[in-house]
Formats: structure tokens, sequence, C-alpha cells
């Protein structure tokens, strides 16, 4: 088992949290929140988010 470091981190309200099954990957900025919303919607996988996009 890989036991990994963790950190606390200050988010903004501008800020967007990237998360993969409940667990925070990283914080992102607007810009890269669009570039993901837009790659979600490219693949058809925006169903399943439970917030609209910015």
């Amino acid at each position: 088992m890989m036991k990994l470091p963790i950190r606390p981190v200050e988010a903004k309200a501008s800020d967007y949290d990237l998360m993969h099954v409940g667990f925070a990957l990283s914080l992102i900025n607007q810009v890269e929140a669009a570039r993901v919303f837009d790659f979600l919607e490219r693949m058809n996988q925006l169903d399943e988010l439970e917030v609209p996009p910015p």
C-alpha cells in the first residue's frame, strides 16, 4: 500500500476543486475548470455532475 502525504490547502471562493471519487486532487482556477467542463461535455459526461459549469 502506498502512503501519500496529506497537506492542508486553503481554498478561496473563486477556486475550483478537481475531485475524483470524493477526494480533492488539486485546486484549479476558473480557466482550467472551464477546460475540464468542456472536455467532459465533449465526452457526454456532464450528467454525473451535481453543480452547473462555470
